[in-house]
């Protein structure tokens, strides 16, 4: 899907009803074409993607990714992602959305990929090692030194 329609559309809007003015009403619609529309453009993609929350839910399927590439946009549907777990994990999950920089996300699904794992594992992975697995990693009982050392 394209959003560019959507932007040209708004443009051609707010083109005309600057038209219907003076020349100063024609430049507060241009200045205001300027900023609204990438503006206008993050929104809609918001609105999209809280659609798409609601829609996987409906249908029954974990999630429904918004991919964005420049003007283009598509729906993916996620494949379900086994994470292993330890004794010390928790079997509840919490789930979240995430906005990330596209080049930032690129460089995450590369890691991932080379790693041999989904993009969400390996940033489960990465947010465990970030901030540790659990309180209990936290308390001095359950930390150990083991080797040796020299004075």
């Amino acid at each position: 899907m394209q959003t560019s329609w959507f932007t040209e559309t708004l443009r051609s809007d707010l083109e005309a009803v600057g038209s219907m003015g003076s020349d100063k009403a024609m430049k507060v619609a241009d200045r205001m074409i300027t900023v609204a529309l990438p503006l206008a453009k993050a929104r809609m993609l918001e609105a999209m993607s809280m659609a798409l929350t609601e829609l996987s839910g409906v249908l029954g399927i974990e999630r429904i990714d918004l991919r964005v590439s420049g003007d283009d946009v598509t729906f993916v549907p996620a494949e379900p992602v086994m994470v292993t777990r330890t004794v010390e994990q928790s079997a509840d999950q919490a789930r979240f959305s995430l906005r990330l920089p596209d080049d930032l996300k690129a460089r995450i699904d590369e890691r991932a990929a080379a790693e041999g794992t989904s993009t969400n594992t390996w940033m489960v992975r990465a947010l465990e090692t970030a901030v540790g697995r659990g309180a209990a990693h936290h308390s001095p009982r359950n930390r150990r030194l083991s080797g040796y050392g020299q004075a």
